[in-house]
């Protein structure tokens, strides 16, 4: 959960950086027209594949399981599954949030 806040409050970075990376790398198009399009275009499409990881960033389905462990603080203790591309994603926020 904290690691999908984190990536909300980073959504407009990630607009200025991709839309800036796409430009970039389409910048050799002489058309004006074709070149706005071509970037419009891979720009949604990036878009829709960052919402998708997004809505489950990297966690197995239903890897979640709860280790039978509680403190007397009532803390638990839960293991999920990430996906390999995600792991040192969810480390640096959870250890940034305090866990």
């Amino acid at each position: 959960m904290i690691y999908h806040e984190h990536n909300k409050k980073d959504f407009d970075n990630w607009c200025r950086r991709t839309k800036a990376n796409i430009t970039h790398s389409n910048q050799n198009i002489d058309d004006e027209g074709i070149r706005k399009d071509t970037i419009e275009e891979e720009y949604l499409q990036q878009l829709n594949k960052y919402e998708k990881e997004i809505e489950l960033p990297g966690v197995v389905p239903n890897s979640d399981k709860y280790l039978d462990r509680e403190d007397e603080e009532g803390n638990q203790l839960w293991r999920i599954t990430v996906m390999t591309d995600h792991a040192t994603g969810y480390i640096r926020v959870m250890k940034k949030s305090g866990f």
